[in-house]
């Protein structure tokens, strides 16, 4: 098992497009000290396997459109459909935990995640208005 400090590589079997995001965000969440490589590790593989899964869904109704026609010819959603909400779904709800939105980070107490937010940079810096409709 890798140490708790430096990413693991990404596990075998995950699709293209989650070892991207492994390589990308799992970096991201130890040096934030979001994540224990150990403790959380199986999080972390069924979080890239959603955003792979709901990736490839997404390519495949692109590639194919968003409606077919069954066997009785009527006109339905593609079936990757289901795939992608389910994958976004569970993608969204794991995240939350591990501190992949900007609510989830404040509330684990991530004070500095690097990324610049212009309109509360802009808001701060603006005098206060008072109630007189101006």
């Amino acid at each position: 098992m890798p140490d708790t400090k430096t990413a693991p590589r990404a596990p075998k079997g995950l699709s293209p497009s989650a070892r991207r995001w492994w390589r990308k965000i799992v970096p991201r969440l130890i040096e934030l000290d979001i994540v224990d490589v150990k403790a959380d590790y199986g999080r972390l593989v069924l979080l890239a396997q959603a955003w792979g899964m709901a990736q490839d869904a997404y390519k495949k109704m692109l590639d194919e459109g968003l409606f077919r026609k069954d066997e009785k010819g009527v006109t339905r959603k593609h079936p990757a459909h289901q795939v992608w909400r389910d994958s976004s779904a569970a993608y969204n709800s794991l995240g939350k935990e591990l501190g992949l939105t900007p609510l989830s980070r404040n509330r684990l107490g991530v004070v500095n995640d690097d990324t610049t937010d212009e309109l509360l940079a802009f808001l701060q810096r603006r005098p206060a208005r008072g109630n007189n409709g101006a």
